[in-house]
């Protein structure tokens, strides 16, 4: 069984490894440039689960996260190290738990 809990060579990096990573990236992945290293990452504005408040007032908060290849950069970037998203700068917030051992999960905020 794979981790999913489907067939093995259905999930998991027993299929392609980080060889399909590239393309994956590359087909609907942004420009990422940190510390003078380039790659591609895709970067997604997801709704928080959580709502701040109650009644009239409460309202959702919208997290912007970058996902990129593991292998992407020399290096991972930490929490309050400036990176550049398709030409916006933006400054990383912190490294939620990671879902996937070969893709990077960033939180960003506007820097």
């Amino acid at each position: 069984m794979g981790r999913y809990g489907g067939p093995r060579h259905l999930w998991g990096p027993s299929v392609y490894g980080d060889n399909d990573l590239p393309v994956f990236f590359a087909d609907m992945g942004v420009s990422v440039i940190w510390e003078d290293q380039t790659a591609r990452g895709i970067l997604d504005q997801a709704v928080d689960p959580f709502q701040h408040g109650a009644g009239p007032g409460a309202f959702q908060r919208a997290t912007l996260t970058l996902r990129f290849a593991y292998n992407a950069f020399t290096g991972t970037p930490q929490p309050r190290d400036p990176i550049t998203v398709a030409g916006v700068n933006y400054t990383v917030l912190d490294l939620p738990p990671q879902e996937d051992p070969q893709i990077v999960i960033l939180r960003l905020k506007l820097a």
